[in-house]
């Protein structure tokens, strides 16, 4: 199993569930291999996607293996943690056909694309799920500038656009119930308004009990036909498929075969009874059972939408009732004065028939009939208990569309009205003699042959022709068609509703989506003034909406965005939808987001719908900004590489120069004035490499206050007298981890910044501090939340100006005089900061000084021992040295420069030329190679078979820019000695003999010490035996040494960390302690300390390959043991730290 590197972390950043799963995941198991040899570009998007809060994810290589960020799990549901790098056609099979074009085109076109609130099935919490997304795929170059992945920046829309469509649903069925004022319209408007909405009521049956305790179907919705689930009558009180009796009943549709399937292509699963109850009565009137969304989940909120629908359609039914029962009562009236008026006109008539009733009937016939034409209403006979049409005037022909009708029965002659009720009571009145007065009657007539039904409103009366028997031989029906007027009375209600009205559905329109929505909502007038906003503006920008009413739209927009926001509005104002429109809106406090804007005119005034897109934004720019210091890191490589080349051919040859002009003062005055030049020239080329993060570092555990008080002396003399320079040091700092020489570099650079700013006089104040960044800093800043040491560098000087302090950290930007600084110290500054995982803020103000605030991440270890080669001497050898170089002046220079120190030199133009030397045979002391070199054999390869070969070589390598052969995530592979170009001869010197005294000691440790066994034996009887705890991380330097300790006499006790040293030292006695300078978990002066603490008396010896460290003043007791040392260089170590402890016990 693979196992996390020192260098994974730095990837898989943050304090999040999901940072803490990569870090702990076997990546050789997936599509993306190991993360140290991922793409550098990988490695940046992953960074980002797992510092941002927003959801996000991250697709990478031809499988599309599927990264995600904490925000992004709930989207995932069961599918995390499994997720984590699985190819995202397995990952969400369900909807590979809708994403899967889309993904198609970013990496074919590289093009982004962009959905709202699609609809996509997923199945994430085992059954699928209807959802939707608003979410665009971008594509992610890699390091060759092709599209290697693609990132999702996703907000889930599904209880938005499920919220929207119910209350639409609600308002549809409560517009189509106000026009209806009678049971029949009511019944219909409710089945109108339920098939309205097919997703969530795939099919509903309402029920109307009688008062004979059975149930009638009054109306279905979603059936086509007859249904074996549509029972036309229930007996209230019997089982069957629907139990009507019980409240909110979840009821299994397995048995049912072929049910509607409403919007989706799969009919439900379930179904639920919903009680209709009558208002004022406790007892239900009916009952609705509903077929239920086979892809949402049946909750609190599902159920509540359908006593939603259920209670609008109960107390319309309840209106009605009582509306048609004050009818009745009325026309009750109106008959009793109408029989009066008969029987009066029928005393009249008897009289006249007596005369001459032929006559008088024939005549009466003809005056009706013409009448009944001129007359501005419909009116019809129909004759026999057919009804069969007699007469009917020309109103009544343009009602139904000229047709000839007479002698047919009605029922022929209009089929198109049947189950509309009309015929029912039609016979109802011939059968009883009893009128019908209808009003506002909807009726769907076929005006035209094969036409379509058109929706008519009539008032008519149905009155029986009553014979003198008493007997009903036929019906008069007559009416008015009152279409016209019906719609006005409904445009005129709207109109005039009562405030109540308004108010009530002004309160229920923001409950549901002004104030639950995080978005900012807003109305305008066309004339550029706020009229209304929603809460959000509040909760977001910290506006409360009354402040804004009134205010011009433009108000709040960025300086730099007005004239876009004007042009928008321009559009606007001609009608035009504006969408997806992003600019930055100002808030209370002064700060600035980015909201994307939807904006629709209608007639003076517009809507408008903001959403937030800062942290997409963010993420858009950091990306830009990631590729863009990715693309100048390629380019300042190669500069750096030629330039620091160049650079080492001078320096080599003017310190070769220096011996041959010796004596002559004004040749070494212009040498030395040329290596000056060459000096500025390497420290542009480094700044070059830290602003692009190809600086390659070495970091140590580090306390930055103890490091800022022994730079104490170089500041002041880099500063001058006229600047007092103050230090603030807060106790109980934390260590961090850091690279010293770039740690040095920055404030050096910061404080003759602000040497400038000062014009040398005033006052320079260094702090540092402990420092916990939060959650809500992290998300405005970009950086991870966390424990962190922070130093700050305050001047008094001038400060600086807005518009400037916006680009003080980008390369070569300068405001002073030309010749007067590169513009590169604080781009280095912010380089270096970011590559150590830490974070840079800058304040100003003008006339008022600025401080510069750096904040790197806290570490738990123990201050490691800091190596200064600069103090060791500067020596040379007798070694032979391989030179490996393919520039042939800086090979030449090399070669000079080493034969100067005395050492043997061999040299090589290319790695393969080198290999071959190395297998001649010949001893090879080190190997001195160049990093970048041409041909298929590069360096590290060279250096790894060179090795294999010659087990007991040394191998040093240079170069002005190192790509990523032997540095990853910006530091030095473990174990590798580097020696950046250009170098001096003393720099060389130096490191040459570190190099080689590290490589003896390990060759001392590898080869038996079989010679020294006779001599160590003689002397084991001349010496004490004691107990010594030897801790060496090396396996090969540990066991070498424990075996000449045992040679000696002594009892030995290994570890190889402190923990394990601890541990024995409580439960051994321990005589000595022998430790290795710098271990993995404490450095070895603090395993000292914390040794002492539990034996006051121990011994203690420190092995270190660094003839320049020297022991801590708390430990003057300690004996140095340089590497490599002998056998008897290890007994008279042991010796002396034997008496100094005996020498302290007895002080």
């Amino acid at each position: 199993m693979s196992h996390p590197t020192s260098r994974t972390p730095e990837i898989f950043v943050g304090n999040g569930e999901m940072a803490a799963l990569m870090r702990a995941k076997d990546w050789t198991q997936t599509p993306l291999g190991p993360p140290e040899q991922w793409p550098e570009a990988l490695k940046v998007a992953t960074r980002i996607l797992l510092t941002s809060r927003f959801e996000m994810w991250l697709g990478w290589g031809p499988e599309i293996a599927f990264l995600y960020n904490d925000a992004y799990r709930p989207t995932l549901g069961l599918k995390h943690p499994d997720g984590i790098a699985k190819p995202t056609r397995e990952l969400w099979a369900e909807i590979w056909p809708d994403v899967e074009p889309r993904l198609r085109k970013v990496y074919e076109q590289g093009e982004a694309t962009f959905d709202r609130a699609l609809l996509l099935i997923l199945e994430r919490h085992g059954y699928p799920e209807e959802t939707y997304h608003t979410f665009s795929y971008s594509p992610v170059l890699d390091d060759d500038g092709g599209v290697g992945g693609v990132f999702c920046a996703v907000s889930e829309d599904t209880d938005r656009v499920i919220s929207e469509r119910r209350l639409g649903s609600l308002r549809v069925l409560a517009s189509g119930l106000a026009a209806a004022d009678s049971r029949r319209a009511v019944l219909q408007a409710a089945q109108a308004g339920l098939a309205a909405n097919p997703q969530d009521l795939p099919f509903s049956l309402t029920y109307l009990f009688e008062d004979d305790g059975s149930a009638r179907l009054a109306f279905t919705t979603g059936f086509s036909g007859t249904h074996a689930a549509a029972l036309q009558a229930l007996d209230r009180s019997a089982s069957g498929p629907w139990s009507l009796n019980t409240a909110d009943a979840l009821v299994d549709l397995s048995g049912f075969a072929d049910l509607p399937m409403g919007a989706w292509g799969r009919a439900p699963s379930q179904a639920v009874v919903v009680p209709l109850i009558g208002q004022g009565k406790e007892a239900p009137i009916g009952a609705m059972v509903v077929g239920l969304n086979p892809y949402r989940p049946f909750d609190a909120d599902y159920l509540g939408f359908l006593k939603l629908l259920a209670g609008q359609v109960s107390s319309s039914l309840a209106s009605a009732d009582a509306y048609e029962a004050e009818y009745r009562r009325a026309a009750a009236l109106a008959e009793a004065l109408e029989m009066r008026q008969q029987a009066a006109k029928a005393l009249e008539d008897l009289n006249a028939r007596l005369a001459s009733e032929v006559e008088l009937r024939t005549a009466e016939r003809d005056r009706l009939r013409a009448l009944f034409q001129r007359a501005p209403g419909f009116m019809c006979v129909l004759q026999g208990p057919d009804l069969v049409f007699e007469f009917m005037n020309e109103a009544y022909q343009q009602l139904v569309g000229h047709r000839d009708l007479t002698g047919l029965p009605v029922r022929q002659a209009l089929p198109e009205i049947a189950g509309q009720g009309f015929f029912e009571l039609l016979d109802e009145v011939y059968r009883t003699g009893q009128p019908f007065v209808g009003r506002n009657m909807p009726a769907d007539i076929q005006r035209e042959p094969g036409g379509p039904l058109e929706r008519r409103f009539l008032n008519l009366v149905y009155q029986p022709i009553v014979e003198a028997d008493g007997s009903v031989s036929g019906i008069f029906a007559e009416g008015h068609d009152v279409t016209h007027q019906m719609r006005a009375e409904k445009a005129l209600r709207q109109l005039n509703e009562t405030l109540e009205q308004q108010v009530r559905e002004r309160t229920f329109e923001r409950d549901a989506v002004w104030r639950m929505s995080q978005d900012l909502f807003v109305l305008c007038g066309l004339d550029g003034i706020y009229r209304s906003l929603n809460p959000a503006w509040s909760e977001v920008l910290g506006y409360q909406p009354a402040e804004l009413v009134g205010t011009p739209f433009d108000a709040l927009a960025h300086p730099d965005d007005l004239a876009a926001t004007r042009a928008q509005f321009e559009r606007l104002t001609a009608g035009q939808v504006v969408r997806d429109f992003d600019m930055r809106m100002r808030s209370k406090d002064g700060s600035y987001r980015w909201y994307s804007w939807y904006c629709v005119p209608e007639g003076d005034q517009f809507y408008a719908a903001g959403r937030d897109v800062t942290e997409r934004k963010q993420f858009e720019e950091h990306l830009r900004s990631s590729q863009k210091m990715e693309a100048l890191g390629q380019l300042t490589g190669g500069v750096a590489h030629d330039f620091n080349n160049l650079l080492q051919v001078i320096s080599g040859n003017l310190q070769l120069l220096t011996k041959d002009i010796a004596g002559n003062e004004r040749a070494e005055a212009r040498v030395q004035n040329a290596l000056a030049g060459v000096t500025r020239g390497s420290k542009l080329a480094s700044q070059l490499l830290a602003f692009g993060r190809r600086q390659p570092l070495e970091p140590k555990v580090v306390n930055v206050g103890r490091f800022i008080k022994g730079m104490d002396d170089m500041l002041r003399r880099a500063l001058g007298e006229e600047i007092e320079v103050e230090t603030v040091i807060s106790g109980g700092l934390w260590n961090t981890q850091v690279d010293p020489g770039q740690i040095e570099n920055a404030i050096l650079n910061l404080a003759i910044n602000a040497r400038d700013a000062m014009n040398g006089q005033g006052r320079l104040t260094i702090e540092a501090g402990n420092a916990l960044l939060d959650d809500r800093y992290a998300r405005q800043h970009d950086v991870t939340a966390g424990q962190y040491v922070m130093l700050a560098v305050t001047d008094t000087g001038s400060g600086i100006p807005p518009d400037v302090l916006e680009r003080v950290f980008e390369p070569f930007f300068s405001t002073k005089p030309e010749g007067k600084g590169t513009g590169l110290g604080l781009s280095m500054v912010f380089g270096f900061v970011k590559q150590s995982g830490g974070h840079i803020k800058i304040y100003s103000e003008v006339g008022q000084g600025t401080t510069v605030k750096i904040y790197l991440p806290r570490v738990h270890e123990q201050e490691d021992v800091l190596t200064d080669l600069r103090a060791a001497p500067v020596r040379g050898g007798t070694e032979t040295v391989l030179v490996v170089e393919d520039d042939d002046e800086v090979r030449e220079t090399a070669v000079a420069l080493l034969s100067d120190l005395g050492y043997r030199v061999l040299k090589a133009r290319d790695a393969t030329s080198a290999l071959s030397i190395v297998e001649s045979g010949l001893e090879i002391d080190l190997l001195f190679t160049d990093v970048v070199m041409p041909g298929p054999l590069r360096s590290p390869e060279l250096a790894r078979k060179a090795k294999a070969r010659l087990p007991h070589m040394a191998v040093l390598f240079t170069s002005g820019y190192t790509e990523n052969a032997i540095v990853h995530g910006g530091r030095l592979d473990p174990g590798v000695e580097l020696l950046p170009k250009p170098y001096s001869r003393e720099d060389l010197a130096r490191k040459i003999r570190h190099v080689l005294a590290n490589q003896q000691q390990r060759n001392r440790a590898a080869s038996a010490p079989a010679a020294h066994a006779e001599e160590a034996a003689k002397k084991v009887a001349n010496i004490a035996h004691w107990t010594v705890l030897l801790v060496e991380d090396d396996d090969l330097i540990r066991s070498s040494t424990a075996e000449m300790l045992a040679e000696l006499g002594h009892r030995v006790l290994e570890a190889g960390d402190a923990a394990s040293a601890l541990t024995l030292l409580e439960a051994s006695s321990i005589d000595l302690l022998v430790a290795d300078v710098g271990l993995p978990d404490l450095s070895g002066a603090e395993l000292a300390r914390r040794a002492m603490r539990i034996r006051p008396r121990l011994g203690v010896v420190f092995a270190t390959g660094d003839e320049a460290v020297s022991a801590e003043p708390d430990l003057r007791s300690a004996v140095l043991l340089v590497k490599p040392y002998s056998g008897d260089d290890l007994a008279q170590a042991l010796a002396s730290a034997i008496a100094k402890s005996k020498l302290d016990a007895a002080e």
